[in-house]
């Protein structure tokens, strides 16, 4: 149930912090550095200041009704998005510390990450699922890999490969062969705005 902050150059430790209940499962920074979030299963969030060299706790979110393990902060830290095992998706006003909004994922909320510059969110779930997330009526805007995969098999041309920003020189996947017995593993390449490309394979044991 404790953080520990540590110095990335030395690699000693500057504060231990034992505020939760339980285990933490997610600390999460806003992009400025200034603010943090904790999650637990203790079912609560813990903000904390971190403009210090110490973090100091500034309030606790409480809310969620199982283990919190994804968080993410809006790009103005205005708001704080988190997501539970039970498919819980709240987002937080920070100013006044309660809920701005409701949602619910496919299954247990495993990763959010806000989009840049945008009043949306990406989420992924158990499911397999990642959906992206209006925060002004918290739904959903799109289901991602449908609309993607529909634009890459209208594309003959090819012409898209010049947008590649990322290479991956090696994709790997540890799944259980008995889950993925006779099926494939598809692998997309996209950035916020357009599709990159498709790649399939059929998944493979590591020696």
């Amino acid at each position: 149930a404790s953080i520990g902050l540590w110095d990335a150059e030395t690699g000693e430790k500057i504060q231990w912090i034992d505020d939760h209940r339980t285990a933490v499962q997610v600390v999460r920074f806003s992009v400025d550095g200034s603010l943090a979030a904790s999650g637990s299963s203790d079912h609560d969030i813990i903000l904390w200041d971190a403009t210090g060299d110490r973090l100091k706790k500034k309030k606790v979110l409480s809310g969620h009704a199982s283990e919190v393990r994804s968080l993410a902060f809006s790009t103005d830290n205005k708001y704080l998005v988190s997501g539970s095992t039970d498919k819980a998706l709240y987002v937080w006003d920070l100013e006044t510390g309660m809920i701005q909004g409701e949602g619910r994922t496919e299954s247990e909320v495993d990763g959010i990450e806000w989009i840049h510059n945008e009043r949306g969110f990406l989420t992924s779930d158990g499911s397999g699922a990642i959906v992206r997330w209006d925060i002004t009526e918290l739904e959903r805007m799109m289901e991602p890999f449908e609309e993607l995969l529909e634009e890459i098999k209208a594309d003959k041309d090819g012409a898209r490969r010049d947008e590649l920003i990322q290479k991956f020189e090696d994709l790997r996947s540890q799944y259980d062969p008995e889950v993925l017995r006779d099926k494939r593993v598809f692998y997309v390449l996209w950035q916020c705005k357009r599709g990159l490309g498709l790649l399939k394979g059929k998944p493979r044991r590591r020696k």
